[in-house]
């Protein structure tokens, strides 16, 4: 198999499975297409020799979003109200599902490749702030959608949705603490070549759209 052939057919399984696991209704499936994402990401970046340095931002992103979800829950401060997810996990790290964790993991390595990829400028606090705002508006989509789907439930109502807007304040700092760590303490930029992270991008606008396409049925 070829190298260009392998890794368009790893985007392709990560994209899939991504959505599945957003779209699913079940603990199976999101524990699964939780799983198979990041089976993708490392087989994508063994394959092009980058396997440390993904191993690290994966870890980052999962341990620091774990943390944030943990204090989170237990005393509604970070995400500005008190929540709780509403499936049982097959494990926790923290009190937080493993899916959770694995989740702030997959999305922030999107957001990494895809900002490296298409952003110019060599100023390092720029792909933090763009890192952070991604990674902001990804949740801005889905946060309603899995709402509505029964993943979690707030305890708090807001305007966004029923959502809290603090939430988004809180996502968007999470972000940036994961991004720092990973650029300016690690010093790590996974560059994609421009085709690959093309896929990741059509993968991330299918998922909007598909969160989009459920919007209309939501109460404000």
């Amino acid at each position: 198999m070829s190298k260009k052939l392998f890794l368009y057919l790893a985007f392709s399984l990560l994209v899939t499975s991504s959505l599945m696991a957003l779209l699913a209704g079940d603990i199976f499936r999101y524990t699964i297409f939780s799983f198979i994402p990041l089976m993708s990401i490392f087989s994508i970046e063994r394959y092009k020799h980058n396997l440390r340095p993904a191993l690290l931002i994966i870890s980052v992103a999962f341990t620091v979003g774990t943390i944030a979800e943990s204090h989170g829950l237990a005393y509604g401060t970070i995400f500005a109200a008190r929540y709780e997810y509403t499936f049982k996990p097959w494990f926790n790290f923290l009190n937080v599902p493993f899916q959770v964790g694995a989740f702030w993991a997959i999305f922030y390595y999107l957001s990494h490749v895809l900002v490296n990829t298409f952003t110019r400028s060599k100023g390092l606090l720029k792909f933090i702030l763009l890192d952070a705002v991604f990674m902001t508006g990804i949740d801005l989509l889905l946060d309603p959608v899995m709402v509505a789907k029964g993943a979690w439930r707030w305890f708090g109502a807001g305007p966004y949705f029923g959502i809290p807007t603090g939430n988004f304040v809180g996502w968007f700092l999470v972000s940036l603490s994961i991004s720092f760590v990973v650029r300016k303490i690690l010093k790590i930029k996974i560059v994609d070549k421009a085709h690959f992270a093309l896929v990741s991008f059509m993968a991330v606008i299918a998922l909007l759209l598909s969160s989009l396409a459920v919007l209309p049925h939501l109460k404000m």
